[in-house]
C-alpha cells in the first residue's frame, strides 16, 4: 500500500520533473569506476526493485530524463519521456544508454554543464511548472573546454537558478565542486564514501 502511493504521488501528483544527468566518461572512469555509473543509472531505471527505497527513487511518469555524456567534448543530450503507456520501453533506453557508455579522453565539465544549463533554460521555458534539476558525476578535474570561472560567471548572470547537484568521485575537485552546488542553491554528495547507486538514491528525494 505505501508502494502504491508514493507512486500515486510521484507519478501523478505531484509537480512533472526533468531530471539532467552529467556523465563524466573520459580516460580516468575506465574500469570499476564506469561499472559504477552504468549500475547507478540503471538502478533508477528500477533494475533494483526489492526495497521500498530502490522503487521510490526509479524513474517515475511524467519526468524527462535527459542524459548528457562528455569527455574532451560533451555528447548531444539524450532525452527520455517517461509516460505510463511506454514506461518500460524507457527505462530499457536508458539501461541501453548505460550499456553503450565508453570511456576515453578528456574532462570538459564545465562545457558539459554549460549544455545542461541550456537544456534546462528550454525546459523551463516550455513548463514553468516543471521542477528541473542536474545531477553531474565526475571523477576528475576540468582540462578541456571553458574554465570553472567562465562557468561561474555564466550561472551567476543567468535568468533561473537550476539546483546542481555534483557528486565527488575519484579525484575531482571538492572546492570548486561545492562552490558549483552553492551557486545554484544544490548540494555537494561524496560517493567515496558511499555505494554511487546509493548517493544516486538520496539525490533522488531532491529531484
Amino acid at each position: 500500500m505505501i508502494d502504491q502511493v508514493l507512486s500515486a504521488y510521484q507519478g501523478e501528483w505531484r509537480r512533472p520533473a526533468t531530471s539532467i544527468f552529467v556523465l563524466d566518461v573520459s580516460g580516468s572512469m575506465a574500469g570499476e569506476r564506469l561499472t559504477g555509473m552504468r549500475d547507478a543509472l540503471k538502478v533508477l531505471t528500477g533494475a533494483d526493485a526489492t526495497t521500498l527505497g530502490a522503487r521510490a527513487a526509479r524513474f517515475q511518469n511524467r519526468e524527462r530524463v535527459v542524459l548528457v555524456a562528455f569527455s574532451s567534448e560533451v555528447s548531444p543530450p539524450r532525452t527520455i519521456v517517461f509516460e505510463n503507456s511506454a514506461i518500460n520501453e524507457a527505462r530499457a533506453t536508458v539501461r541501453d544508454y548505460a550499456d553503450a557508455l565508453e570511456a576515453g579522453g578528456g574532462t570538459a565539465i564545465y562545457s558539459a554543464l554549460a549544455a545542461a544549463e541550456d537544456v534546462a533554460r528550454q525546459e523551463t521555458a516550455a513548463d514553468p511548472q516543471r521542477y528541473v534539476s542536474i545531477v553531474l558525476l565526475t571523477d576528475g578535474e576540468n582540462n578541456k573546454g571553458i574554465s570553472y570561472r567562465q562557468f561561474r560567471e555564466t550561472v551567476a548572470q543567468g535568468p533561473s537558478k537550476v539546483r546542481i547537484f555534483p557528486i565527488l568521485f575519484g579525484e575531482g575537485d571538492a572546492g570548486e565542486m561545492g562552490t558549483v552546488a552553492e551557486l545554484s542553491g544544490g548540494r555537494m554528495f561524496d560517493a567515496r564514501k558511499s555505494a554511487l547507486a546509493t548517493v544516486f538514491k538520496e539525490i533522488r528525494g531532491y529531484q
